[in-house]
């Protein structure tokens, strides 16, 4: 199916579950809220840097379960099975090692381009810094006891060098992510499978099918883009209400999101059993 099909069959598929499944990622965006601002008070009370570290591990881990049980209840809503709101909160907790030692499989294999988009970033960045600190280096006093002006300016053509450098790393870690992208869905389908061979087969079925799926992504830019212009207005006028405005919006949106990646996964899944 083409991707306006797939967006078509997934608003068809969603009738009449719609509420619910709205219900619940307003729900899970609670429960993330409530996570976030845990994390957010120890560190500015406690301000001690591991308790921080490990506070936002155990929080990670949490989200990690939570995404997945709403995942298997999107799926039981798209296939038409019964459900209710909160039984993503008992999906969560039913499969908790599959979850984190198939997350942490797929955390080793993303590792290795990660680091090396952070460092190509992080080079970029620093190198920028210090050329505008040679030629502006008004915007870039950090107090007057501090001379920074003995620092080395890097050429433009190093500055661009590594620009194109950080590019590349960029769409290196996008598309070894896009190998992974449904494997909540292949986790989900096979959870008697081991972590290796999930996410081996979530590879096997991206395989070619990389484009389509991040098309589908960006064919939803245009509403994530709408969400973030309400968020930054609602936050102009009433800052506190911008948050509520911001998570209502996306749990309206990730029910017909995740129905259309479902519906993309499904169709490899029936291809690949033809091919088979």
């Amino acid at each position: 199916m083409t991707i306006s099909e797939l967006k078509k069959d997934a608003k068809v598929k969603l009738a009449g579950v719609y509420p619910r499944l709205f219900g619940m990622f307003l729900a899970y965006s609670l429960i993330a809220f409530v996570l976030t601002s845990i994390s957010t008070f120890v560190e500015t009370t406690f301000q001690n840097d591991i308790l921080t570290l490990v506070i936002l591990l155990v929080f990670i881990a949490i989200d990690l379960l939570l995404v997945f049980g709403t995942t298997k209840i999107t799926l039981k809503a798209v296939r038409n099975e019964d459900f209710k709101m909160l039984d993503f909160l008992l999906e969560a907790f039913r499969n908790v090692k599959p979850v984190w030692a198939t997350s942490f499989k797929l955390f080793l294999r993303l590792f290795l381009p990660m680091f090396i988009l952070i460092l190509s970033i992080s080079v970029f960045v620093t190198l920028t810094l210090l050329y505008g600190l040679s030629y502006l280096p008004e915007l870039f006093t950090l107090s007057s006891d501090i001379d920074l002006t003995g620092l080395p300016t890097p050429s433009m053509s190093v500055i661009i060098v590594s620009g194109v450098i950080s590019l590349i790393a960029g769409i290196f870690y996008v598309i070894i992510n896009l190998n992974y992208a449904t494997y909540n869905f292949v986790l989900t389908d096979n959870i008697e499978l081991s972590s290796k061979e999930v996410l081996d087969n979530t590879k096997t079925l991206m395989k070619g099918n990389k484009g389509k799926y991040f098309l589908i992504g960006l064919s939803f830019l245009h509403y994530v883009i709408l969400i973030g212009i309400a968020y930054v207005l609602t936050f102009i006028f009433n800052p506190s209400a911008s948050i509520v405005v911001m998570y209502t919006l996306s749990s309206l949106l990730t029910p017909y999101m995740t129905a259309t990646q479902i519906g993309f996964y499904e169709e490899l899944v029936e291809e690949s059993k033809i091919t088979k």
